[in-house]
């Protein structure tokens, strides 16, 4: 049928956009890309882009459950590891904590949105 209401339900989360964000600088994207993933992108959603992943561990421990971590997000040889677990430590350290990071990237993310809102 023609509905197209539904959606891919995805489980990114605030800490998958930061990554995305930083990954997309270090690549030197285009201002208009720094804007990370979308909450909505065609048949895909990201519901929990606002969420932090230490809130989602601790609603899932709340209701008896446990948070299932891939092992190979802890090997380095991975880029979006190392951002993960080497560079975002350093910038929250050098931003005043990891809420200020998410802040400022928040910040970057709304300025991406509109410059692309304008071209």
């Amino acid at each position: 049928s023609g509905d197209r209401s539904g959606a891919v339900l995805l489980g990114h989360h605030l800490d998958d956009q930061m990554e995305t964000q930083l990954l997309k600088l270090l690549r030197f994207s285009h201002l208009v890309q720094l804007r990370g993933m979308l909450v909505r992108d065609g048949i895909f959603a990201r519901p929990l882009l606002g969420v932090t992943k230490a809130n989602l561990v601790s609603f899932l421990e709340s209701e008896g459950q446990s948070w299932m971590e891939d092992a190979s997000n802890e090997k380095l040889v991975y880029q979006r590891n190392r951002i993960r677990l080497q560079l975002v430590p350093l910038l929250a350290d050098l931003c005043g904590g990891e809420d200020a990071l998410r802040r400022h990237l928040g910040t970057l993310r709304m300025q991406s949105g509109q410059l692309r809102s304008w071209l």
